[in-house]
């Protein structure tokens, strides 16, 4: 058998997963133990559980816990990396609840999310809608604008 022909057979499984992720996610077994073990210390009630793989190095973890709906990403180690969790306006300070009001300007909040890193202070995440597309802008807990990304509608 050609060195190519074996090349291609042993490309095929992982092939087959790569599709397999992009539908339904990475299956448990795919997981690194260290990071199972990391995920389940720390979220020991989560439910609905969806792996994926992140890059060469990272898994990210989407799941529900009796707080609400969380994305959760570990390097292969098991080490936290950054965690995001979906939350309403009454939960945010009254500091970025203000900016939210200044930048909104006929725009519709889509989603809000609070952002964890460990080695820095949280943020919040804030997607705007409106006709011409979203716009996803960063904000530190006094209200100031750490980032903004402005994505608009594709014109056929």
């Amino acid at each position: 058998m050609s060195r190519s022909l074996q090349g291609a057979i042993l490309l095929l499984p992982l092939l087959a997963a790569c599709d397999h992720e992009g539908e339904k996610g990475l299956a448990l077994t795919d997981v690194p133990p260290a990071v199972r073990d990391a995920f389940t210390a720390r979220f020991p009630a989560a439910t609905e559980v969806r792996w994926e793989r992140e890059d060469s190095i990272s898994f990210a973890v989407d799941f529900r816990d009796e707080q609400a709906q969380r994305s959760v990403t570990f390097d292969r180690t098991g080490r936290w990396l950054v965690s995001e969790m979906t939350i309403d306006t009454t939960q945010l300070p009254p500091q970025v609840r203000l900016a939210i009001t200044r930048d909104r300007a006929g725009r519709t909040v889509n989603e809000i999310e609070r952002v964890e890193h460990p080695e820095e202070e949280s943020f919040y995440e804030v997607e705007f809608k409106d006709a011409n597309g979203t716009m996803e802008v960063a904000y530190d807990a006094d209200g100031t604008e750490r980032e903004r990304e402005v994505e608009g509608n594709e014109k056929d």
